[in-house]
């Protein structure tokens, strides 16, 4: 439209602007110019669709197009995609789920634990490295008699598990069930055991407990003149297997209770072996259980390198036509082992 002020209206105006009033040519042609009135107050309709379709607004503006209708569609893909996708693939997940879940039937030639025995033994499990080894290996015997598999229902998903050792101590010891996880430590302890001596079932990890020597009394009225002579040069230079190793056994040794059948090899190695896990750390169980912790912790290579070292000299020493011998050479280290330990009580 065309501004309609009147001169005088424009001077008028201009003369009450004072001393901040512009030069009086400048006012009149801004009072008196052409404007064209929009939707968008006195700004062209132009001028403003120029401003809105600017390059960059439009390609703003199309980004944020795509991006909610992109999000729009995967939503409603994944809407009607769902059910078709676990109807397809619920038996290849279910396949999988329990083969994850699968829990290898276990095998032991000991009888099933009774739960007064177990309580027994959760009593006096601190009081040894071989007390503590078997309570682990009586629950780890005990898990080889129980059912823990899984459930399903009538349409082959999987709804729950057996109750298993968890179930069985809640309803026969209650006393042990209070302290699960602690129970669950001595029975890692007992299966990293097994690992490192390489037992495999059904033979149990308890075999280690029944080294020659280890279920003997170790008075000193029990051994003979000549072990007692050597138990005190070897503790004298804090040497047990490295003297031991290089004797053969006393008379004593041969008689008795070592005239027994000799077991496999694969045990007199584990023997073997169980002798060096022992050796040199504290009687405390905290420390038996850090050792094996530490043999079977891949990341510990020294330790890795050190067990590699034991099964690799055991088996080229222990064989079939000398596992006599070395039966009656642990018996010996066992006997003096025991004897140091118990010096070592009484001077405490």
């Amino acid at each position: 439209m065309i501004s309609t002020m009147k001169n005088a209206d424009i001077v008028r105006a201009w003369i009450s602007l004072g001393d901040a009033k512009p030069a009086y040519g400048e006012f009149k042609q801004a009072m008196t110019r052409r404007t064209d009135a929009g939707p968008y107050g006195f700004m062209s309709v132009y001028a403003a669709m120029e401003m809105v379709f600017r390059e960059d607004f439009c390609c703003l503006y199309y980004r944020l197009m795509h991006m909610y209708y992109s999000r729009s569609v995967a939503r409603m893909k994944a809407v009607e995609r769902r059910p078709k996708y676990y109807a397809a693939e619920n038996e290849r997940r279910r396949a999988l789920a329990s083969e994850r879940r699968k829990i290898r039937a276990r095998r032991t030639v000991n009888a099933r634990p009774t739960s007064d025995a177990l309580l027994d033994a959760w009593e006096h499990r601190k009081d040894s490295h071989e007390a503590a080894i078997r309570f682990g290996s009586m629950l780890e015997d005990l898990e080889c008699y129980l059912d823990n598999s899984l459930i399903r229902d009538e349409y082959g998903a999987i709804i729950g598990r057996n109750p298993g050792i968890k179930g069985w101590l809640f309803e026969n010891v209650p006393k042990i069930s209070e302290h699960y996880a602690t129970a669950m430590r001595y029975k890692s302890a007992a299966r990293k055991l097994k690992q490192i001596v390489e037992l495999v079932d059904p033979t149990p990890v308890d075999v280690v407990l029944s080294a020659p020597g280890k279920d003997l009394d170790y008075g000193a009225d029990e051994m003979s003149e000549d072990l007692q002579k050597d138990s005190e040069k070897i503790e004298e230079n804090g040497e047990i297997s490295s003297k031991c190793e290089e004797c053969g056994g006393s008379e004593n040794d041969k008689s008795g209770k070592l005239d027994e059948e000799v077991p496999p090899v694969e045990i007199v190695r584990a023997w073997a072996i169980w002798y060096e896990v022992a050796k040199d750390i504290r009687p405390c169980v905290a420390a038996l259980m850090e050792r094996l912790d530490a043999l079977t912790d891949p990341g510990r290579v020294e330790d890795a390198n050190m067990l590699a070292a034991w099964r690799k000299k055991y088996q080229n020493k222990i064989t079939v036509r000398t596992k006599s011998r070395w039966r009656r050479r642990l018996a010996r280290i066992g006997r003096i082992a025991m004897r140091q330990g118990n010096r070592q009580d009484h001077g405490s």
